[in-house]
C-alpha cells in the first residue's frame, strides 16, 4: 500500500544554514520542554505536538529566519511565530520535515481530503471514511451537525483500509478554500477515470502534466484537485478533476545514510520478526533496536508506531527505536466500575476512567461485556485531546490484588514536596520511596526530579502495598524512556 496522508511534492534537499537560533517560544496551548537533539540530515514525519521552534513526537526541532514552511498549494514561507496564533500551523496536523542536526529546513503540511461531507454516520467525506475518537480535535466553527457543514478539511494519519484518522476536522464555507482536493492512491484505473477509496475521479479534462508521462498509474500517491469546486456531496457524484499532481510515497522521502522518524501505520507485518512495512518503506529490526512501551509482540497490521533510524544503501529503514505511540500510559490494577452505556471503565478505586473504542485491542479473551469489578486488568492507552484516557490495549493484569502500578507522562512536577501528577492523579512519596533511573539503577530523589521534563518524562509509580488510597506515598518511582 502506498502512503495516502499527506502532500509531500515538494523539493527536500536542504537549505543552506546561516544560524540554528530559537525562533522564540511561540504563543500555543500546547507548548512543550520536547528533547532537542541533532541527529544529522533527515526526516522527521509525525504529528505537531506544539510550538515554541516546533515539536513533532517529542523532538523539538529549532526553528528560524532561515525555516521555509510549505501549507497546501501556497508558495513556501518563513517561519514565523504568528504562524501559530494565526491558525497557519496547529498542534496534531501531521507535518513532514527536512531537519539539518535538529534545525528544522522546511516543514510541510497538508490536509488529507477538503471538500463537501457525504454522510454523517459514518462520516465520509469526498469519499474518505473518517475516523473520530477521543483524539479528535473540531474546530469551534464547524456545526453541531457536521452534515450543515459546506467544506470539511481532515488532517491525519490514514489507516490500512484507507481510512482517516482524523487528528483535526475544520470547518469552512466554500468561499474561503480555492479548490477541493483529496490525498490518496490511485486504484481501479479504467480509460479516463480512477478511484481513491469510494471516490470516483474523471481526469479527462485535467491537467496531469506533473504525472510521468501525462497518466496516472495504479497504486501510485496523488493529489487530485477540483478548481471549480463542482463536488456535490452526498451525491455519490464523480469528481471531475481540474488537477492531478504526484506525490512522494514514504519510501521516497528519505536518501541513503538520512536519519528518518515516522508516525504511521503498520501496512505489512508478513516480515516479522526481522522487518516490517509502513506503505512502501521497509522498517528493519535487529538485535540493537530498541523498544519503548512495548516488543515485536505488539507489531501487527493497523497498530500505530514511531521507528527511528536510517536509511540503508537500499532504500530501507534500519531501526534504532520502535516506540508504540499509544502506549505510553498504562495501569495495572483491579476493577472499580464498568459502564456499558458509555463505554468506561474505571480502576484505581474510580480515580482512572478509561475509554474503550473501536480502536482497542481486547486480548486474553476480554470484551467490555465480560470485564467484572475487581478483575485484575492492565490497560494501556493514550490522552486523548478531551483528557480522557483512552484505552489502546486491554489485557490480563498482575493479578495481585495489594498492588496497583499506573505509568504516564509526569505533569505538576514539584520536586520540593516530591510530588507529580500522572493520569490526573497527584503521586505522593516519602522517605521510604525509592527512586530508579531508565536502567532500574536506584539513585537519588535530587537526582530523579532533576531528571524530570514537564509534561515529556514518562514515569512509573508503584503502590506495595496498595490500600485503596491512591493519595498515599508510592513505594517506587522509576524513569521511562520517552
Amino acid at each position: 500500500m502506498i502512503n495516502k496522508y499527506l502532500a509531500l511534492a515538494m523539493a527536500i534537499i536542504p537549505l543552506s544554514l546561516v544560524g540554528c537560533g530559537d525562533s522564540g517560544t511561540g504563543s500555543s496551548n500546547n507548548t512543550t520542554s520536547t528533547t532537542e537533539t541533532g541527529t544529522g540530515t533527515g526526516i522527521v514525519y509525525g504529528r505537531i505536538d506544539g510550538f515554541g521552534s516546533i515539536h513533532i513526537d517529542n523532538r523539538r526541532l529549532i526553528t528560524d529566519s532561515n525555516t521555509q514552511v510549505v501549507i497546501g498549494d501556497d508558495n513556501p514561507k518563513t517561519w514565523d511565530d504568528s504562524m501559530m496564533t494565526d491558525g497557519t500551523l496547529k498542534a496534531g496536523q501531521i507535518a513532514m520535515v527536512r531537519e539539518d542536526n535538529g534545525h528544522a529546513d522546511r516543514v510541510t503540511v497538508d490536509e488529507n481530503v477538503k471538500g463537501p461531507v457525504d454522510s454523517i454516520n459514518p462520516l465520509v467525506v469526498m469519499g474518505q471514511s473518517i475516523m473520530l475518537g477521543a483524539g479528535t480535535m473540531v474546530d469551534n466553527n464547524c456545526p453541531a451537525d457536521l452534515l450543515n457543514a459546506e467544506v470539511i478539511e481532515v488532517y491525519g494519519l490514514v489507516d490500512t483500509s484507507g481510512a482517516i484518522d482524523a487528528n483535526i476536522i475544520e470547518c469552512k464555507t466554500g468561499a474561503e478554500v480555492n479548490h477541493y482536493s483529496v490525498i490518496g492512491a490511485v486504484s481501479n484505473l479504467n480509460g479516463n477515470t480512477f478511484k481513491i477509496n469510494s471516490l470516483t475521479v474523471d481526469f479527462s479534462n485535467a491537467d496531469t502534466s506533473d504525472l510521468i508521462g501525462g497518466q496516472p498509474q495504479n497504486g501510485q500517491l496523488v493529489q487530485v484537485k477540483d478548481d471549480r469546486k463542482a463536488y456535490n456531496g452526498g451525491s455519490g457524484d464523480t469528481l471531475f478533476a481540474t488537477r492531478v499532481e504526484s506525490q512522494l510515497s514514504m519510501g521516497a522521502l528519505g536518501s541513503p545514510n538520512d536519519h528518518m522518524e515516522i508516525e504511521s501505520f503498520v501496512t505489512d507485518a508478513s516480515g516479522l520478526p526481522n522487518s516490517f512495512r509502513i506503505d512502501d518503506l521497509t522498517i528493519n529490526i535487529s538485535a540493537s533496536t530498541t523498544f519503548l512501551f512495548g516488543d515485536v509482540s505488539l507489531i501487527s497490521n493497523g497498530v500505530k508506531l514511531e521507528a527511528e533510524g536510517h536509511i540503508n544503501s537500499s532504500g530501507e529503514l534500519n531501526a534504532d527505536k520502535i516506540k508504540f505511540e499509544n502506549n505510553d500510559s498504562r495501569v495495572d490494577a483491579l476493577v472499580s466500575s464498568v459502564d456499558l452505556n458509555n463505554n468506561t471503565i474505571t480502576l484505581l478505586d474510580d480515580t482512572v476512567s478509561v475509554v474503550i473504542d473501536g480502536n482497542t485491542r481486547m486480548k486474553d479473551s476480554i470484551t467490555l461485556q465480560n470485564i467484572s469489578i475487581d478483575d485484575s486488568l492492565e490497560v494501556r492507552g493514550f490522552l486523548g485531546s478531551n483528557g480522557k484516557f483512552v484505552a489502546s490495549e486491554i489485557k490480563k493484569g498482575s493479578q495481585k490484588t495489594d498492588r496497583a502500578e499506573l505509568r504516564s507522562t509526569a505533569s505538576s512536577i514539584d520536586a520540593t514536596a516530591g510530588s507529580m501528577v500522572l493520569l490526573g492523579i497527584n503521586i505522593n512519596t516519602s522517605s521510604g520511596t525509592e527512586f530508579k533511573d531508565h536502567n532500574d539503577t536506584v539513585i537519588s530523589k535530587a537526582a530523579f526530579f532533576k531528571a524530570l521534563v514537564e509534561n515529556v518524562t514518562t514515569v512509573q509509580a508503584k503502590w506495595d502495598p496498595y490500600n485503596g488510597d491512591v493519595n498515599a506515598p508510592v513505594k517506587e518511582l522509576e524513569l521511562e524512556d520517552d
